[in-house]
């Protein structure tokens, strides 16, 4: 959506992912979370020394249905557990999930699907992550791993990118 360009010039300024998102923000109350899919693979019983994770956003899909009135956001999450910087670079350990965020929306009017799909994938993701990060921590002690703590999802204007890694302590005897 195009806004007044305060340089005066004829030409409109796109609006950003955060200010696209914010408009549906204040229109939309979340009802419903749900876990769609889930999976997690060990490879190696050990978490080598040095290993770190690499958390990623694989995809996100939004969908508004068609009387306008609810949004779903189905944002897809992996975390591989690697090896030291330099090693083999075969993940020894691999979560992943996919969650059913489901929102109600109040008013749409002056909102198109690119106000939307930027909710999703800021929003939808923001408030998937806590249970996405309680999904890793339990299966990786689960799986005799040391507990691995997600770090907060930090919000990039551009798009949705891999948050930093976290470290994953190699495994106590």
């Amino acid at each position: 959506m195009p806004l007044d360009n305060p340089s005066n010039s004829d030409e409109p300024v796109e609006m950003k992912l955060g200010e696209r998102a914010a408009l549906v923000a204040e229109r939309i109350e979340l009802q419903e979370v749900s876990l769609l899919q889930a999976s997690a693979r060990q490879v190696a019983p050990i978490a080598p020394e040095g290993a770190r994770a690499k958390l990623q956003v694989v995809e996100v899909r939004v969908q508004l249905s068609p009387s306008g009135g609810v949004l779903e956001v189905v944002p897809f999450l992996r975390m591989e557990g690697l090896p030291p910087e330099g090693s083999d670079v075969s993940p020894f350990l691999v979560i992943e999930a996919a969650f059913r965020l489901r929102y109600r929306v109040s008013d749409r009017a002056g909102l198109d699907d690119s106000h939307f799909d930027a909710f999703g994938h800021l929003n939808g993701v923001f408030n998937a992550w806590p249970y996405w990060r309680e999904y890793v921590q339990s299966m990786t002690v689960r799986m005799g791993y040391p507990a691995l703590t997600v770090p907060v999802f930090r919000f990039r204007d551009t798009a949705v990118r891999t948050p930093p890694g976290a470290p994953l302590a190699p495994r106590k005897s």
